[in-house]
């Protein structure tokens, strides 16, 4: 290089290093499994005894592509036309403000709030089968 020639060297973001080099080495040493204790106080919070036994005996570990692949957007499910996203108010995992905010980046039509931690299907099931009869009534051609 001559006198006052600069050349560009191309380095990533401190956040694209995390994603693509320490995260992956991390997950593959620790695994995607979360350990029992944050099992029981966030996914299992609100199931009786029995059924959180069930739950850390048959969770299978999440593969290590689901938290270091990016997503190319929302196209999929924008597509759908009309939908409804239902917010969980004590979920431990992931607060009711960002449930909202994900409706809002899916594009929802509407939200229906059940007073239910993480998995409303096995805690609160009636409310849910309840909010997609609502979804089927008020949309029967979908």
């Amino acid at each position: 290089m001559g006198q006052g020639e600069c050349r560009l060297r191309y380095a990533a973001p401190p956040s694209q290093l995390l994603e693509e080099s320490v995260l992956p080495l991390i997950l593959r040493v620790a695994g995607t499994r979360p350990p029992e204790p944050v099992i029981r106080k966030g996914l299992a919070a609100g199931l009786d005894e029995e059924t959180v036994q069930r739950l850390i005996a048959d969770l299978e570990p999440e593969p290590v592509k689901y938290f270091t692949t990016r997503t190319t957007g929302y196209e999929a499910m924008r597509a759908v036309p009309l939908k409804k996203y239902v917010v969980t108010t004590d979920d431990a995992e992931l607060t009711a403000s960002a449930q909202r905010g994900y409706a809002a980046q899916l594009g929802a039509h509407g939200i229906i709030e059940i007073a239910s931690a993480h998995l409303p299907m096995v805690t609160n099931s009636a409310d849910v089968i309840a909010a997609a009869q609502d979804l089927a009534e008020s949309h029967p051609t979908v």
